[in-house]
């Protein structure tokens, strides 16, 4: 695909996608820590806040874990496309590939501890914001 055509502007979509779509597995991650953190007896079956900001910083940690390596691909996709405006932009599997060559599977997490330093507490606090004022939202909606 040419930079430049209208095609360029799909450039790293496949990955995109497939980045996108982890976000179920990213979800039940979060309920089943919620659940496994929650202590026996609580009120009502509810976790306490400090279970449900664990239960999110641990799922977002985890799911990065995964789709870690999907989003330095797309990433470099991307970047390899602004770089050379009249050259062809990558596919997937020659991007993948050109970055095991170039420092085998550790180049796939090149800069993942940075990212779950910042994950962890994010998703530690917008999950368990989300749970506390949805009901509100419900009542209002």
């Amino acid at each position: 695909r040419s930079i430049g055509s209208l095609a360029s502007l799909f450039t790293g979509l496949a990955m995109t996608a497939l980045f996108e779509s982890t976000r179920g597995g990213y979800m039940l991650a979060y309920c089943l820590l919620k659940q496994a953190l929650t202590p026996s007896g609580s009120a009502k079956g509810e976790p306490p806040l400090w279970a449900r900001t664990a239960a999110g910083a641990g799922a977002n940690v985890v799911t990065w874990c995964v789709v870690y390596p999907i989003d330095v691909v797309r990433n470099v996709q991307v970047a390899h496309a602004a770089a050379h405006p009249a050259g062809q932009a990558p596919g997937w599997l020659a991007c993948v590939r050109a970055l095991l060559r170039e420092d085998g599977p550790a180049r796939l997490y090149r800069g993942y501890a940075l990212t779950i330093l910042r994950a962890g507490p994010v998703a530690g606090v917008i999950l368990p914001t989300f749970e506390v004022v949805l009901p509100y939202l419900e009542a209002v909606l």
